[in-house]
């Protein structure tokens, strides 16, 4: 009993203190809004200037580029690496013959054991 009367007074405060009065007025909007020109500074904005600081002594993160040489070497290298590529696809190919050829046989060997063991069993 002493709960009930003690929820029924919670509810009774919950309502009696929760209740509002809400109105829902749009703000009136003058016909012509008033438009404030942009105000100009006094001086003009510019960007700051980037600043990069001063490097002293060696450097090894930096490269030095030259534009008079060609890239003859590079090229010859880039071929010799095409070779050993084409090379290695070649031999790539054929142990996967190979290895094809092997399973091919055993993979042969082994249904003609098991038809055999068939065979002797259906006599």
């Amino acid at each position: 009993m002493k709960k009930i009367s003690l929820g029924l007074m919670l509810i009774a405060g919950m309502l009696l203190s929760l209740n509002a009065d809400v109105s829902m007025i749009a703000p009136e909007t003058p016909e012509h809004p008033i438009v404030k020109p942009p105000i100009d500074p006094e001086r003009p904005i510019r960007p700051k200037p980037i600043v990069r600081p001063v490097l002293y002594g060696n450097h090894h993160h930096t490269y030095v580029t030259t534009t008079d040489s060609n890239c003859d070497q590079y090229i010859e290298i880039i071929k010799e690496k095409d070779a050993k590529i084409e090379a290695l696809i070649q031999e790539n190919t054929r142990l996967k013959e190979e290895a094809q050829a092997g399973l091919q046989q055993r993979l042969k060997e082994d249904y003609d054991r098991e038809m055999q063991k068939f065979e002797e069993r259906r006599k």
